[in-house]
């Protein structure tokens, strides 16, 4: 019997399908949940099968579960009635002590592995060879997903929502006073969230992402670097002169010094943790890199934050063209943040209309490769230089997109490229934004 207290490792596999087959059967919002995974060849009990067709097609003709009496009177053939007959002796007597939480997550389960045995035998007896197709048939087997949840109900919820209001959200600092303000504290810590800095070639975006993970670090997160563009050896310079103060290029000079500022920093953020993955460009792709991340969990490491260096350059199974792949990208990465409770940071490139010394520095139209990135972001902050700038060891930032606030005005932050710090420095600021609630109406109806 399935129970409560039962694991899903230790279920009977052909109990389990008795239990999906009689819901089937009986349960309108369960059929209605699994039925457009749902595959006949999928139980290997050859009445269920039948019988799985037969609502398969009522549900298809009628959009809806079809009724015990519709179901009868389906059953025009004696062959038909005795797969009927066997099955209803079946589900009839089987008691389930199960919550529809608990169900449901069996029946994901249950849904994914049959696709995937069947995908494999498919594969098998037509001998396909186009490794894409095959790809693409197990990456759909092994994320079939059934939504049980119905929403937020506004009016019977209300007190929810009320909660809601006055619970206040974790948010990881991004180590700019200037940005948290505009993002309403930070980085969301649950994630829902995807950020993106964006710039030309060598402005800096990576230098900002290494101070993020640094800056995160030091609240005490848990943080993962993805890096498709540098090592991690390069990686581990930027972040640990970030981290004690020393010279980028000669930290081989301060040995003794940097194991006691690191050993130092570790004492003081007992829970900061930092794993650096470096993947060549292009080889990987978002589905694989979230089988990695999954990995990580399962060795007890769980990401506060993902920093991803950077998003362009995942490799996509989907898309004839830089608009679709950056898109279907994007939108995979996004996803992720729910999938691992945590906000995702990375960066992405502007085309050449965001190049050059604009005082105003580059817009939403500017980001490269593909506006599906620009849609798909809840947050994108620009990096610009311009020729002052430059005297200044100083960068631009501004920003473009911002589903959590105002999206106006910029800021101009300090480089110190002798340790790749950026900090903030009020006496630099040259453009800040005037906080009005007509001037953030106006933004948020130009972005949302």
């Amino acid at each position: 019997m399935l129970t409560n207290e039962s694991n899903y490792l230790d279920i009977d596999l052909e109990y389990l399908e008795k239990v999906v087959f009689k819901n089937c059967l009986e349960d309108e919002l369960y059929l209605n949940s699994v039925i457009d995974n749902l595959n006949y060849k999928f139980f290997k009990n050859k009445d269920f099968q039948q019988i799985i067709k037969i609502i398969q097609a009522l549900y298809q003709k009628n959009n809806r579960r079809p009724t015990r009496t519709e179901l009868e009177l389906y059953l025009n053939t004696s062959q038909l009635k005795e797969h009927y007959q066997s099955s209803k002796k079946i589900t009839d007597g089987l008691k389930v002590e199960l919550s529809n939480d608990i169900l449901f997550s069996y029946t994901e389960k249950f849904l994914q592995e049959q696709a995937v045995f069947n995908t494999f035998l498919e594969i098998v007896d037509n001998k396909e060879r186009n490794v894409k197709s095959i790809h693409d048939k197990f990456s759909k087997a092994c994320n079939i997903s059934i939504t049980t949840n119905v929403g937020h109900n506004y009016f019977k919820d209300v007190e929810q929502h009320i909660t809601d209001l006055t619970t206040r959200e974790e948010k990881i600092k991004t180590g700019w006073e200037w940005l948290d303000t505009r993002l309403g504290g930070g980085f969301l810590e649950q994630g829902r969230s995807m950020y993106i800095f964006a710039g030309p070639t060598n402005v800096g975006k990576s230098i900002f992402l290494s101070n993020i993970a640094s800056n995160a670090a030091a609240e005490d997160k848990n943080v993962l670097v993805v890096s498709l563009e540098m090592s991690e050896m390069i990686y581990c310079k930027r972040i640990t002169s970030k981290l004690t103060g020393l010279p980028i290029n000669h930290l081989d000079d301060h040995l003794e010094e940097l194991r006691e500022k690191v050993g130092k920093f570790k004492m003081t953020h007992p829970r900061a943790n930092i794993i650096i993955k470096e993947f060549a460009p292009s080889s990987i792709t978002p589905l694989q890199l979230e089988g990695f991340i999954k990995k990580l969990i399962n060795k007890k490491f769980k990401p506060d934050i993902i920093v991803l260096d950077y998003l362009n350059l995942l490799a996509s199974t989907y898309g004839n063209n830089s608009y679709e792949r950056i898109k279907s990208i994007s939108e995979q990465i996004r996803a992720m943040s729910y999938t691992f409770e945590c906000p995702i940071v990375s960066a992405t490139q502007v085309n050449r209309t965001g190049y050059g010394n604009n005082a105003n520095g580059p817009g939403l139209e500017a980001i490269g490769e593909s506006y599906g990135l620009g849609a798909t972001a809840d947050v994108i902050v620009s990096i610009w230089r311009t020729e002052e700038d430059e005297e200044d060891n100083a960068l631009h930032m501004g920003i473009i997109k911002n589903r959590f606030g105002s999206n106006t005005g910029s800021t101009r932050v300090s480089i110190d490229y002798n340790t790749l710090t950026l900090t903030e420095n009020t006496s630099l600021n040259v453009n800040e934004d005037v906080n009005t609630a007509e001037n953030d109406a106006v933004q948020f109806g130009r972005v949302m």
